[in-house]
């Protein structure tokens, strides 16, 4: 794989975190948040609650850009509701990544997104994020290609495989998965490349099923 390759890939890979990094948010609300519960109790997952309303089949697609080592990169994302239960939703997100006339599909990945979490796991990959975060943001009108959606904005940090990131999410019920726009900064160590990296990503269309 020549270098321009790697760094497609790098950068595919990464998106491809940001995008879980909604459902999997490793974060929380201070201790001296008042409404939080006690770390053995089970709190609710706001992103299976975004995806819950849906039929398996519905997908959502993001695009957007990165720059990443003096490379700017264009970037589509699909997320599609693979299966839907009780328990968890079943999520495959494809990432396409395009510079320079060359485009870099990366393999579809499957994630699963609880529908309760107890509140001592928040700190664990994967296991989803505090709904208080959602209570205690305040709500504004959002506009993207995908249309005009009440969304709350949300931040937090998150490292994982090697990066650490901030994230500013715009989250909303009334699309599926939740997430209407993005922004990721960040930088760490990706697949062997020290990489420093800036993304915006917004909701470009939804099908639902």
């Amino acid at each position: 794989m020549n270098r321009k390759h790697a760094l497609l890939a790098s950068l595919s890979a990464l998106v491809t975190l940001s995008i879980f990094a909604i459902a999997s948010a490793q974060t929380k609300p201070s201790d001296a948040a008042s409404d939080k519960p006690a770390a053995g109790e089970k709190v609710e997952n706001p992103s299976y609650k975004a995806w819950m309303n849906y039929k398996p089949g519905t997908s959502v697609t993001m695009k957007g850009s990165t720059t990443a080592q003096g490379q700017d990169v264009e970037l589509d994302v699909t997320t599609k509701l693979v299966s839907l239960d009780d328990e968890k939703a079943v999520l495959e997100v494809a990432t396409v990544a395009k510079a320079n006339g060359m485009e870099m599909p990366q393999p579809a990945q499957k994630m699963e997104v609880p529908k309760s979490v107890s509140k001592s796991d928040l700190e664990k990959p994967g296991k989803g994020f505090d709904p208080s975060l959602l209570a205690n943001a305040k709500e504004e009108k959002v506009t993207v290609a995908a249309g005009t959606f009440n969304a709350k904005m949300i931040e937090f940090n998150k490292t994982q495989q090697g990066m650490t990131r901030s994230v500013k999410s715009w989250f909303s019920e009334e699309v599926p998965g939740g997430t209407v726009k993005q922004e990721v900064s960040g930088e760490g160590n990706q697949n062997g490349q020290e990489m420093k990296f800036q993304m915006k990503m917004e909701l470009s269309s939804i099908d639902k099923k």
